[in-house]
């Protein structure tokens, strides 16, 4: 996308609009609540990310609401280079986070857990990480369910 758009300073969008318009999350692992209070369907997702650049989605286009004369038009797949982007510099984020605490704590053991797990393939050191949700349940159920004997 080649477009001179401006972000709004306003929260329109947040991560969960990023990754549900990515068919990253499903609406049910979209946790969160929403910046407008309303659905978490995809173009639902897609509104609020073309908000944060001053435009707006209607049912069949995406389109500018600046004051300028000239409506300049994002389309849905504009929409989604910005979630794009988004994620790849949220991940960018995480991976230097996480080196500078290995190296901080000598850390050689991690566990991925929460809403973030599906990350954990993107990572820089993906081969380290393990999406370990059956341990987590198994601790759960170990911690916290009594199991009687017959």
């Amino acid at each position: 996308m080649s477009k001179n758009l401006k972000i709004s300073a306003e929260y329109f969008a947040n991560t969960g609009d990023v990754y549900r318009s990515l068919g990253k999350i499903s609406e049910n692992e979209y946790t969160s609540e929403t910046s407008d209070e309303k659905g978490k369907s995809i173009i639902e997702c897609m509104r609020r990310i073309a908000r944060t650049v001053c435009c707006d989605v209607s049912d069949s286009e995406i389109y500018n609401t600046s004051e300028s004369k000239s409506k300049s038009k994002i389309s849905k797949e504009d929409v989604i280079q910005i979630a794009k982007y988004f994620r790849a510099e949220q991940i960018k984020t995480i991976n230097r986070a996480i080196e500078r605490l290995e190296k901080k704590y000598k850390i050689k053991n991690r566990l991925i857990i929460g809403a973030g797990k599906f990350l954990y393939k993107d990572l820089n050191a993906s081969l380290k990480y393990r999406d370990l949700s059956a341990v987590k349940a198994l601790y759960f159920l170990t911690k916290f369910v009594k199991i009687i004997p017959r």
